[in-house]
């Protein structure tokens, strides 16, 4: 299986890195330098006498999209894939530029596929094909779960979730970190213990399937501790506002990219 990437920005390269390791990957970027095992292209026409690419990954910023299927409609095939990770970006504005039945995926990967522990999420015009499913996860299932979106208006609420969500939750670690120096703990002890609650609670959810809450119900014993600094959080549902408010304007934000 070859993939091509078309740019290679920070999730395009931790992407690339988890995909080098099984297949061939060619590159059109100037920056793939420190990618290990990479195929670095100057154009397409580089591409001759190379098996045709299954898998073509646009990897570049939402505002520079156009260049990128530009260069990439006159290869494709009807067996081609065309992968697009530029946030916001609808499946009708790019087969307007990739020409008549593309098969096109719209994909939000978040950070941690570095760890292998990611959230993919893909969402096509139509159903998938198994065929489609397959290759999809023969090509990024080693690099966290693949979730098929029902329809690409959820793409945004994805991206609020999934996409941001791991920034949230650094930003709650690190005011934490910040609160227990103030509460007398040295720095860098402060430091390694936020760090490691974070991780800590991470991997008891990967090795568990109840609900959200039964494991938060598990930590806060009634009149306890945890259950003051809740009580906290709780009050006039100041959080549960400020989650809501936070996750809408990330939301509204992914729908206004499309409007380049």
């Amino acid at each position: 299986m070859t993939t091509l990437f078309i740019g290679c920005g920070r999730m395009g390269a931790s992407l690339a890195r988890g995909m080098t390791r099984r297949q061939v990957v060619y590159f059109i970027d100037p920056n793939v330098g420190a990618i290990t095992d990479a195929h670095k292209i100057e154009s397409i026409d580089d591409l001759s006498g190379i098996d045709a690419p299954s898998l073509i990954i646009l990897a570049t910023k939402p505002d520079g999209i156009d260049q990128p299927c530009d260069i990439v409609a006159p290869i494709l095939s009807t067996d081609t894939i065309v992968v697009s990770l530029a946030a916001g970006i609808h499946l009708d504005r790019l087969s307007a530029r990739l020409g008549p039945d593309p098969r096109i995926i719209r994909m939000m990967p978040n950070l941690p596929v570095l760890a292998n522990s990611g959230v993919l999420a893909c969402v096509m015009d139509n159903a998938p094909e198994e065929a489609t499913r397959q290759h999809i996860a023969r090509a990024f299932g080693a690099l966290g779960s693949i979730f098929w979106m029902r329809d690409e208006s959820e793409m945004d609420a994805v991206t609020a979730l999934s996409g941001s969500g791991p920034a949230y939750l650094l930003f709650m670690a690190e005011q934490m970190q910040k609160e227990a120096e103030r509460l007398g703990l040295e720095p860098e002890t402060a430091k390694a213990m936020a760090h490691a609650t974070l991780c800590g609670i991470g991997m008891l959810l990967a090795h568990g399937d109840e609900p959200l809450d039964k494991v938060r119900a598990t930590i806060t014993s009634p009149g306890g501790t945890t259950a003051a600094a809740i009580a906290v959080f709780d009050r006039d549902d100041v959080l549960r506002r400020l989650v809501g408010d936070a996750m809408t304007a990330a939301a509204l934000r992914s729908q206004s990219l499309n409007a380049g």
